[in-house]
């Protein structure tokens, strides 16, 4: 169904009573849809009655409250009591939560009851509680800056990641890691070397050879030292060990 060409004489008088200025087209759009929807219901002279006198105590103008609870205006969709109170009263209105109903309202929005009233003089507008002022110390924002700039964590110094700053650390602090393991390596004790006999023609002291002739240990009463002695007598007793398993089991005597 198309638009009328002309606008009814009864949306002007409604567009007359309209508070703020701009979106002068979508209002007329907004007007007419309302006007539609209460032609059917009989609720227009009621609303021409409380925006004319704006008299609190007229009726609920009711319209049928869809499903998400919005209406469609164009291109636009919003809450229905919020779209008629900010056109007839309050054009800074920004949400639903600054209205609050009348006690005598029977079908408020927060109601939701099958109708909605849009009578925008069934509602009050709810004054937000001035915040209290905040005293921000002079020195606030100075100290905040040198905190976050001298921070030793990670990321709380002010030159960006990868500087040249940031790769000189890295640098001394592997220095100082592989200094650190050099000096534990150089503390740790380190095995020597077993000492190896030098390759002699004649076999030691003690030591059988295959022709049977037996090389003595010296006397290890010239000794006068009682460890080097006790060491004397245990590599002769090795020895004798020694050549006892090497003799065949005919000529082996009890060592």
């Amino acid at each position: 169904m198309s638009m009328l060409p002309f606008t009814p004489p009864v949306v002007k008088r409604l567009l007359s009573f309209k508070k703020g200025e701009g979106e002068d087209k979508w209002s007329e759009k907004a007007v007419k849809s309302l006007v539609k929807k209460l032609k059917k219901s009989g609720g227009l002279e009621e609303l021409e009655t409380a925006v004319t006198t704006e008299d609190a105590n007229t009726r609920c103008i009711t319209i049928p409250r869809s499903l998400d609870g919005r209406l469609q205006v164009s291109h636009k969709k919003g809450l229905p009591h919020v779209i008629y109170c900010r056109l007839w009263r309050w054009p800074e209105l920004q949400s639903h939560h600054e209205l609050r109903a009348l006690d005598h309202c029977q079908y408020a929005f927060n109601l939701k009851k099958e109708e909605v009233c849009v009578n925008p003089y069934h509602y009050t507008k709810i004054e937000a509680p001035a915040l209290p002022a905040i005293l921000v110390p002079r020195g606030s924002s100075t100290s905040s800056s040198s905190s976050g700039g001298g921070s030793g964590g990670v990321g709380g110094s002010g030159s960006d990641p990868g500087s040249a700053e940031d790769l000189g650390s890295l640098a001394d602090l592997t220095a100082d890691s592989v200094s650190d393991s050099a000096s534990l390596t150089s503390v740790a004790p380190t095995l020597e070397p077993q000492p190896t006999f030098p390759a002699t023609e004649s076999p030691p002291p003690g030591y059988m050879s295959e022709d049977g002739d037996s090389h003595d240990l010296p006397d290890i009463t010239d000794y006068s030292d009682w460890g080097l002695l006790q060491l004397v007598r245990f590599i002769e007793a090795l020895l004798k060990f020694q050549n006892y398993t090497k003799a065949p089991k005919s000529h082996r005597t009890n060592p």
